[in-house]
């Protein structure tokens, strides 16, 4: 609860953001404008946050995310958003959807607290976290996906065991 009103109290929304939100030049997604929507947004220029608070939607290009509440926070330096950070609520969690690179296919992810480090090129899924890609399904507490190299990875957790589903190949 400290971390959720530590954001509401936080928040901004930075204007002419259509360049770049999910990830910096992966795909030409990047230059397609961003669309979000949400039921309040709180701003703050001074400290270049924004905070997109009840069933929110972000939509640019094929890049989807859909959450309970979502942080936005931006770099000054380089003009672009340094993270993203995605709740869900008890009815739903957070959800993402992208394409890593152009020419690769779909990622799918869905966990409690989703956070996106675009220049770093990772994703971080927390609690209950899945993520899909050719079929191979991931489940488990945490993961942390690199957008660039296309590994995940699943550090040893208290919080249980993961899981991995991996469909045969088939030979061409």
């Amino acid at each position: 609860m400290r971390k959720l009103t530590k954001f509401l109290w936080r928040a901004f929304f930075w204007m002419g953001m259509s360049s770049v939100i999910f990830c910096e030049n992966l795909s030409v997604d990047d230059d397609l404008p961003l669309k979000i929507q949400s039921d309040s947004l709180k701003v703050n220029y001074a400290t270049q946050e924004g905070l997109y608070i009840g069933n929110v939607v972000a939509d640019q290009g094929t890049r989807h995310l859909t959450a309970n509440h979502v942080l936005l926070v931006r770099d000054p330096h380089l003009n672009v958003f340094s993270e993203i950070h995605a709740f869900g609520d008890m009815s739903r969690e957070a959800y993402i959807e992208l394409i890593p690179k152009t020419g690769e296919a779909l990622v799918k992810g869905n966990a409690d607290e989703i956070i996106y480090h675009p220049i770093a090129h990772t994703l971080i899924f927390k609690g209950h976290a899945e993520l899909e890609q050719k079929g191979r399904i991931y489940q488990g507490p945490l993961a942390i996906y690199n957008t660039e190299t296309q590994v995940v990875d699943s550090p040893l957790s208290v919080d249980g065991r993961v899981s991995m589903i991996i469909p045969p190949e088939k030979i061409a």
